[in-house]
């Protein structure tokens, strides 16, 4: 190879490592979501489901409104771990839509469900949690109601005694 042939391999491999880095730090500007959108919409739902537990991995706020969506999925698999997911990302936005999911399943789930909601907390958490607590019909979502509206209570009694300090 001529020197000259040398000299273009090596601009052409640095202008390669230069895409390559360039791809890198535009996937690392993106919303999380948008990374995942095609994954999330995918007919296999495996993939879907990896695409849920990278965003869970993320914690991302942004990726609420697309794991929301997963909440609708038609593999309880998927629809498992996007309650998961938003659990660990904690944002209340998801309380709402968890709300509907645990009114329309069944109690096992429901009970999943509901210590979520308990774990996201606000008004709305607490005043869904204190119906259940009241009157849902499967004793098992009033137990995981009673015990949710317990541990927020708590966290707002540690909160205040932090505050007072």
């Amino acid at each position: 190879m001529t020197e000259r042939g040398s000299a273009k391999a090596i601009s052409r491999g640095s202008t390669l490592e230069k895409s390559a880095a360039s791809a890198g730090s535009l996937a690392a500007e993106l919303p999380a979501a948008e990374l995942f959108a095609a994954d999330l919409s995918s007919a296999d739902p495996r993939v879907r489901d990896h695409a849920v537990r990278a965003l869970a991995e993320r914690r991302s706020p942004e990726a609420v409104p697309a794991l929301v969506e997963r909440l609708e999925d038609p593999d309880a698999d998927v629809v498992q771990r996007a309650v998961g997911a938003l659990s660990e990302i904690g944002d209340r936005r998801a309380v709402a839509p968890l709300i509907d999911l645990a009114q329309r399943s069944e109690p096992d789930l429901a009970v999943r469900v509901v210590r979520v909601i308990g774990d996201l907390g606000g008004t709305e958490a607490e005043g869904y949690l204190s119906t259940l607590e009241a009157g849902a019909d499967d004793r098992r979502v009033r137990r995981a109601a009673q015990e949710a509206l317990r541990d927020m209570a708590a966290r707002e009694d540690g909160t205040a005694m932090a505050r007072d300090r």
